[in-house]
């Protein structure tokens, strides 16, 4: 039982390095249905489950329906731009071939090639050494954290309160009081005694006023 155990733990962790390993160097599925339509050619040509088993012992990958399905999507593709020939029946369904295989190579050669990414020395020569450019600050943005300078800053001036004739109250000495009289337009009767009743004093009072007076 021991032995079952450590076998089973050993290789579990080797087909884990494995998958970690493959999926590092791993092409992509384009990649892997070119290469083996060129290692599968011949005049009679190749089927669809030929070039499936080839792409997963090589690869050493398990074919999930999302690869199967684009293994298919390439194929038709390029039996739509004549990189491919059926040589019986029709589609996928027959067996195909290459139509042009030193074109095909041509092709494969050319998507592999990796772009070249330049030195540090050949960028010093170049003269690429200027520091990257700032991007500009929004108009607005710089507009709201401006300070307006004292001159431009408003200020506020109170106005002054208009003095007018009914702010101070009339002082009316007693006499005054006494012969005030409220005027009416001739030919007509007033509805008020010649003295008001508020401002009329009493007889004691008014003669100590007179008393006063003279």
């Amino acid at each position: 039982m021991a032995n079952l155990k450590t076998t089973k733990r050993n290789s579990s962790q080797y087909s884990a390095m494995t998958s970690s390993i493959n999926a590092k160097r791993l092409p992509t599925t384009v990649e892997m249905v070119k290469d083996g339509l060129i290692e599968l050619h011949t005049s009679k040509g190749t089927s669809l489950q030929k070039l499936s088993s080839y792409i997963a012992g090589k690869y050493v990958i398990n074919l999930t329906a999302r690869r199967k399905s684009l293994i298919k999507k390439h194929l038709n593709e390029l039996i739509e731009s004549d990189d491919i020939i059926n040589v019986s029946g029709k589609g996928l369904v027959g067996s195909f071939k290459i139509s042009n295989i030193k074109k095909f190579r041509s092709k494969l050669e050319t998507t592999k090639q990796p772009v070249k990414r330049k030195t540090f020395k050949e960028e010093e020569e170049t003269g690429n050494n200027s520091p990257p450019k700032r991007k500009a600050r929004n108009k607005v943005n710089s507009e709201l954290f401006i300070k307006k300078s004292p001159k431009e800053e408003e200020t506020y001036t109170p106005k002054r309160s208009r003095s007018s004739v009914f702010d101070t109250p009339i002082q009316v000495s007693l006499s005054e009081a006494s012969t005030l009289r409220i005027s009416t337009p001739a030919g007509k009767r007033s509805n008020y005694d010649s003295t008001p009743k508020r401002l009329s004093l009493p007889l004691k009072k008014k003669r100590l006023v007179d008393s006063f007076s003279t």
